[in-house]
C-alpha cells in the first residue's frame, strides 16, 4: 500500500514498538504486511495508525515524497513568480508543461492550473476572457464545497473575476472558509480572502461592493497573534475613511499608524507595497 512503509519509518524514528503503535487497533500480523507493503488495510485503522503516530495525512505524504512540495504548490509558485514579473511567455511555457503532464496522468489539478495560468495571461496581455470557456472559473462557480485547495485556486484567481461573479463566488467560499481555520490558527484565512478581494473591487472600480465587504472584514475577531491581519485591518480602515469622504488628514492618520508600524517592525518591502496601493486607489 502507498505510504505503508513511510508509516513503519516514521514509527521507528518515533521509538515506538509495533506493539505501542497497534494497540487494539489490529493484529500484529496484519500489521507487519501492511507496513512491507505486501497488503491493504481499512481506512479506519489506516486513520487509527495516524492519530497514534500524531502525524496528519498532508504531513504523511509531505514525509513521503522526501519533504518535497506537492507538485501544485511548486508550479503556483513558479505562476506567482512569472505572473509578478510579468512574464506572459514563461506563463505559456507553464500551460505546455502542465498539458503534456495532464496527457500523461489526467489530474485535474493541471487542468485547474491552465485555467489560472490563463487568467492570468489575460489579465497581463488586458485583454478580456471568457470565463465561461475557462476550467479553473467553471470548477469554482460549479462547486459547492470548498476547501483549502479551491481557496487557493480563487485567491490567485479573483483579481480577474467580474465584480458580480466575484461576488457570488465570495459568498461559496465564506460559507466554509471559517470552518477551517482551527487548522491553521496562525493564519485566518477567511479575512486574507475577504482582503484580496476588496482590493480586487477597488481596482475594478466598485467602491460601493468594496465598501460592504470592508464592513465584513471588519467584523472579524482579529486575535493579538494575527499581527499582518491586524496591520490589513489598519489599512482597510484608512480605505474605508477615504472612500466615506472623510478628510484627507482624517483617512491619512490611519495610513501614518500603518506606516509607523511597518517601520517598527522593519517591514520596508510591505510598506512600499501598502504605499503603492493607497497611490493606486
Amino acid at each position: 500500500m502507498v505510504l505503508s512503509k513511510t508509516i513503519a519509518k516514521i514509527r521507528k524514528e518515533k521509538n515506538l514498538t509495533v506493539n505501542d503503535l497497534i494497540r487494539d487497533n489490529m493484529s500484529k500480523s496484519s500489521y507487519n504486511r501492511f507496513a512491507a507493503g505486501k497488503a491493504d488495510i481499512h481506512s479506519h485503522y489506516f486513520i487509527e495508525l495516524l492519530k497514534r503516530l500524531h502525524v496528519t495525512l498532508t504531513e504523511l505524504e509531505y514525509i513521503d515524497r522526501g519533504y518535497v512540495p506537492k507538485d501544485i504548490n511548486i508550479y503556483l509558485s513558479r505562476i506567482k513568480k512569472f505572473f509578478n514579473k510579468r512574464d506572459a511567455n514563461a506563463l505559456k511555457g507553464i500551460i505546455k508543461i502542465l498539458e503534456s503532464e495532464y496527457s500523461k496522468i489526467h489530474n485535474t489539478e493541471y487542468q485547474h492550473l491552465i485555467g489560472l495560468c490563463e487568467i492570468l495571461i489575460a489579465r497581463l496581455n488586458h485583454y478580456k476572457l471568457d470565463m465561461n470557456q475557462n476550467i479553473l472559473y467553471r470548477y469554482l462557480i460549479n462547486t459547492s464545497s470548498w476547501t483549502r485547495y479551491e481557496i487557493i485556486l480563487f485567491n490567485n484567481s479573483l483579481f480577474y473575476i467580474e465584480p458580480e461573479t466575484l461576488s457570488i463566488l465570495l459568498s461559496n467560499a465564506l460559507k466554509h472558509v471559517h470552518e477551517l481555520d482551527d487548522l491553521n490558527p496562525q493564519v485566518v484565512e477567511g479575512f486574507r480572502l475577504l482582503s484580496n478581494a476588496i482590493i480586487s473591487l477597488l481596482y475594478q472600480q466598485e467602491p460601493t461592493l468594496a465598501l460592504y465587504y470592508i464592513s465584513k472584514l471588519e467584523e472579524f475577531q482579529v486575535k493579538e497573534e494575527h499581527v499582518y491581519e491586524r496591520i490589513l485591518l489598519l489599512f482597510f480602515k484608512g480605505i474605508r475613511k477615504k472612500l466615506e469622504g472623510y478628510s484627507e488628514i482624517e483617512y491619512n492618520k490611519e495610513f501614518n499608524k500603518l506606516y509607523f508600524i511597518l517601520d517598527v517592525l522593519q517591514m520596508e518591502e510591505q510598506k512600499r507595497i501598502f504605499k503603492n496601493a493607497i497611490a493606486k486607489l
